[in-house]
């Protein structure tokens, strides 16, 4: 098991109180070939990565996870799985602990350096591997393929990865049992869905396939892997009869780690990854290692959803040991990913300096952000996270259903505001916006609550304006198509959060053409003091609006009240 003796220093586990998500980081490690020849060479590259660490400590912050794309030892020998065990101990006892005391989460997938590849007629057992995209033309592949989707059973492929099977169950599996995380093994050996609920942070899940399993003995293997789409489903967490990508739509985001690139699948099975695994939008991004040399890239085809892939560098890579043409690619990433989808990397790489030292250091392969420091892998997409708690909604996903753009003219007062614009009191104001962004004026009375308990009661109103909207002038009439659709928004919701207080939870409805409603739920706050109510309104059950404010709460007793 891997201890937990962090230093003094803990990492918050709470977001700063700005009603949004804090972004979740990773330490990102590929192709550590733990065992692996020149071990002289792999002790040196240990002590520079310790300083590199210590010192991107200060810079990147500390991470909530720590990320390994395959590779991990050199023969997936039993020796080797206690060295690598070793090294995340003192990996883990560098980084520091979260406010609940834990280090931060280690979640693995196994890559071809993990397969213990058989020899004699043992081998010949695994042939059957090498027809697999024959499918069910093939008889010995068409049993095969009952075993592992019709009967859930990968028990053939299990001795391949013994040695990692073993260490994961010892050493991974035990440190995922903590408060706001969720770990769960596939019976394909290998695959595993970890869900990352943190308090601050914005609910994520991660998926990790075993792309190596194809891999049973030498050789090149590249366009020829398989990722079925029954592997990727069977790694989903689902009931029975239920589909399994509902556990990815109920998160906010998603990562997909494997150890081989989209590009050593074969030809149908990469069409199989595109649509049915890897579809843009699905995953944030999809991390893998193997080739030993970093590479990323965020690219749309067609004009669809562009797709997000980061290579990671070996951190300990050394080609054609002992010849004249020795090479070695050493290197590591750290990562930090918005609730928005803006993910940006520190791609580090052992580098020896003119003076003969050799350090970590920018890779000068990527472009480096001037200004952030580090490396915009992903633009964020603009869908945040409202809300943090369990029974808020998962992503903040603008409806498609109307795209045409209106004028939202809004009077208010107090505490209001739309898309982050606070509305100053006695002042209209006029701001454009898409329709599915209809205006909601929210605002909340004048009044001073007091324990034990209170009621508040928020006004409601709902106007839109269509088109272009001079101040002052009265609002074009919608037309009726456009009422149509907007009647298919009708429906609104209300999610109450209040911080240090019981809350009772209202649902209200507004109909076209939206007169105003008053919405009331109950609090009781714990004590007197401060107190933050947060009031997040959905549409179809997809959040359109978030509104906070602070108020003082009494207790009557101070006042010689009964």
């Amino acid at each position: 098991m891997i201890r937990e003796d962090a230093p003094d220093s803990n990492r918050s586990a709470t977001a700063p109180d700005t009603g949004q998500a804090s972004p979740i980081s990773w330490l990102h490690l590929s192709d550590l070939h733990v065992g692996a020849r020149s071990e002289a060479a792999w002790w040196n590259a240990l002590d520079k990565f310790w300083c590199s660490l210590d010192e991107h400590l200060t810079i990147v912050g500390p991470p909530d996870l720590v990320l390994l794309t395959g590779d991990l030892t050199f023969k997936g020998e039993p020796a080797e799985f206690d060295k690598l065990t070793k090294f995340l101990e003192k990996l883990l006892g560098r980084l520091p602990k979260a406010a609940d005391g834990h280090p931060p989460l280690t979640v693995a997938v196994p890559g071809n350096h993990e397969v213990q590849r058989p020899t004699g007629r043992e081998a010949l057992l695994y042939r059957v591997l090498r027809d697999f995209e024959k499918g069910r033309d093939d008889p010995d592949v068409a049993d095969l393929l009952e075993a592992f989707w019709d009967e859930r059973d990968a028990s053939f492929l299990r001795p391949l990865f013994a040695n990692y099977l073993a260490w994961f169950d010892g050493v991974i599996r035990p440190q995922a049992a903590r408060p706001g995380v969720t770990l769960r093994t596939s019976f394909f050996p290998g695959d595993v869905y970890a869900k990352l609920a943190l308090p601050g942070r914005f609910p994520l899940s991660i998926v990790g396939l075993n792309s190596a399993w194809m891999q049973y003995q030498g050789g090149d293997f590249k366009g020829k892997l398989a990722l079925p789409l029954e592997q990727f489903q069977a790694a989903l967490p689902h009931a029975q009869g239920e589909s399994p990508l509902g556990v990815l739509d109920a998160t906010h985001r998603a990562l997909l780690l494997m150890h081989h690139s989209r590009s050593w699948l074969s030809k149908p099975q990469r069409q199989l990854f595109d649509s049915g695994i890897y579809p843009g939008g699905r995953f944030v991004a999809c991390l893998h290692g193997h080739m030993h040399e970093p590479d990323a890239n965020n690219r749309s085809e067609a004009g669809g959803v562009a797709r997000c892939y980061y290579q990671a560098p070996s951190l300990f890579g050394v080609e054609k040991y002992g010849s004249a043409e020795e090479s070695r690619a050493i290197g590591y990433t750290w990562a930090t990913l918005r609730d928005d989808g803006e993910l940006r990397a520190w791609p580090l790489k052992l580098k020896r300096k003119s003076d003969g030292a050799e350090v970590f250091d920018r890779d000068d392969f990527f472009h480096w952000d001037p200004a952030a420091g580090n490396v915009l892998l992903r633009p964020g997409d603009g869908q945040r996270l409202v809300g943090s708690d369990e029974r808020s909604p998962a992503r903040l996903r603008p409806q498609t259903q109307v795209r045409q753009t209106v004028d939202v003219v809004a009077a208010g007062e107090g505490d209001t505001g739309f898309l982050g614009v606070p509305f100053e009191s006695a002042r209209s104001i006029t701001r454009s916006a898409p329709v599915e962004q209809v205006y909601l004026n929210v605002w909340f009375p004048k009044f001073e609550p007091r324990a034990p308990r209170f009621v508040v009661d928020l006004p409601i109103e709902m106007r839109v304006a269509l088109g272009p909207q001079r101040h002052g002038a009265p609002a074009d009439p919608l037309s009726e198509d456009l009422l149509d659709r907007l009647r298919q928004l009708s429906q609104i919701d209300v999610w109450v959060q209040c911080a240090d207080a019981d809350v009772t939870p209202c649902d209200g409805t507004l109909q076209l053409p939206w007169p105003t409603n008053v919405l009331s739920f109950e609090l009781t706050p714990r004590r007197p003091g401060g107190l933050r109510i947060v009031v997040v309104l959905l549409i179809h059950n997809q959040p359109v609006h978030r509104l906070e404010r602070e108020v003082q709460v009494h207790d009557r007793r101070d006042r010689g009240e009964r």
